[in-house]
């Protein structure tokens, strides 16, 4: 009796060391090649954004944005080649990039404006539409009014001292220094935030830059363009916030869209997307 509760208790355990199952090897298997593919495919959406960016930037002939669009695509790894071949086909007209920015409002008196490099208008456009019909909320009209453009960029202390720095900015017409909110997070001053405000904070902040890295001789710090709210908004109720996070969340996928702005205050709900 003895000897077979000790058989059946090997036979227990050698069930719980078996090798997995071919089946299971095929899931993890697959599931392997899902996760490639997505990885391939944001890969593949970074590549042509940054692509995008050097041919408008090429044919604004604004020579600071074109070093900067380079430079940022070389530190995403984006291969010479692209760079190379974005350069040269930004002189062909059925190769024109062209920057957009759609107006809308949602429910609760939250507006949006999304921002796009596309080759063709038309096709963006069905695409806003798309979510505004998957989602049954949002519709196009003005909202501009309600944001202003910022662009921005941070410099190491390491690099130049904030006394330095601020100094540079106001003879270049900057808006604003202060600390980096990802350094102040740490409890330690290690970058500063330089940024320029209006119509043509981009083209101010892109000279700026080229400055700073003359005086440091490090590379030009990357600038970020966005649109901030003139003032925030918060949506009471939960059905409509819920709605509009699933738009934004679903605008944010359009492969030719650079960044999504909002006047809703995400503070006012947990796990809420994030605005451009």
């Amino acid at each position: 009796m003895a000897a077979r509760t000790s058989s059946l208790r090997l036979g227990h355990h050698s069930r719980l060391v078996a090798p997995p199952t071919r089946g299971f090897a095929r899931a993890h298997a697959a599931n392997e090649v899902r996760l490639r593919a997505a990885a391939n495919a944001a890969r593949c959406r970074l590549v042509q954004r940054h692509s995008m960016l050097i041919r408008s930037a090429l044919r604004s002939g604004d020579e600071p944005r074109l070093a900067m669009a380079i430079e940022v695509a070389k530190k995403d790894s984006v291969p010479k080649g692209v760079i190379d071949r974005a350069l040269a086909s930004a002189v062909d007209p059925t190769n024109a990039v062209e920057p957009i920015l759609v107006e809308a409002a949602a429910p609760g008196g939250v507006l949006i404006l999304v921002r796009a490099l596309a080759l063709n208008r038309a096709t963006l456009m069905h695409e806003v539409r798309r979510c505004f019909n998957q989602h049954e909320v949002g519709a196009l009209t003005a909202a501009l009014w309600a944001f202003e453009k910022e662009s921005a960029f941070t410099v190491p202390l390491a690099d130049m001292d904030r006394e330095a720095l601020e100094l540079l900015a106001i003879e270049h017409g900057a808006d604003d220094v202060r600390d980096d909110a990802a350094s102040a997070a740490g409890r330690a001053r290690v970058a500063s935030r330089v940024s320029c405000v209006g119509d043509d904070a981009e083209h101010r902040a892109a000279r700026l830059a080229v400055e700073v890295a003359a005086a440091t001789g490090a590379p030009p710090p990357s600038t970020e363009t966005s649109y901030r709210a003139r003032q925030l908004v918060t949506v009471a109720d939960e059905a409509e916030l819920e709605a509009v996070s699933a738009l934004l969340d679903a605008l944010n996928t359009i492969e030719t869209v650079e960044g999504v702005f909002t006047n809703l205050d995400f503070g006012c709900a947990d796990g809420a997307p994030s605005a451009g």
